[in-house]
């Protein structure tokens, strides 16, 4: 199991149930999830031993990959404690109700299309994690190509460390396009 921590830093931890059938020791090893096809560095932090099964635990190192490596269409994140903006509008709402934010930011260069919307009623949310503590999931992205031409993983993690650049000089701290998902199609990969 795959778990995402805010506090008290950000960091993804892992935890799994194991019949160990040789010696295993704290420490830094390299973990298989074969069901969700990662791979990678990890600190093996806690091992529960008992009678049948074992739990252990640890903190993934680094960046990371899970699922197909393959081209594709688009790449999608997520933004979190960036800051408000005022953009090109996105409509929200229903048809009989609609609204409109002007939260929507393009940047865009030769090559790429990227593409941040700050979500519905922002600010009402800024205010309630303002008063309790802690980080919002404020804007969702996409990277594509602007011939519409399919992107390598490869190219897609470059475009995503350029924008952690970027937008954390914009915002003037550490912030940058987490738990991105590329997609071709309808289906995400």
């Amino acid at each position: 199991m795959l778990i995402f921590r805010w506090l008290p830093e950000p960091d993804v931890r892992f935890e799994a149930d194991l019949t160990l059938t040789s010696h295993l020791e704290t420490g830094e090893v390299r973990i298989r999830m074969p069901a969700i096809q990662l791979e990678a560095d990890a600190l093996l932090s806690n091992l529960h031993l008992g009678s049948g099964l074992q739990t252990i635990s640890g903190i993934l190192n680094g960046v990371f990959r899970a699922g197909q490596s393959k081209n594709v269409d688009r790449t999608n994140f997520q933004l979190a404690n960036f800051h408000d903006f005022n953009g090109d509008p996105i409509r929200f709402g229903t048809n009989k109700r609609p609204r409109l934010n002007m939260g929507r930011l393009n940047l865009i260069d030769d090559e790429y299309l990227v593409t941040i919307d700050q979500v519905d009623r922002y600010s009402e949310r800024v205010r309630k994690v303002k008063a309790s503590g802690g980080f919002i999931v404020g804007h969702a992205g996409r990277i594509e190509k602007k011939n519409g031409s399919p992107m390598t993983p490869g190219e897609a993690e470059d475009v995503l460390v350029a924008l952690h650049t970027f937008l954390s000089f914009c915002r003037g701290r550490w912030c940058g396009p987490m738990f991105s998902q590329g997609s071709t199609g309808e289906a995400t990969i």
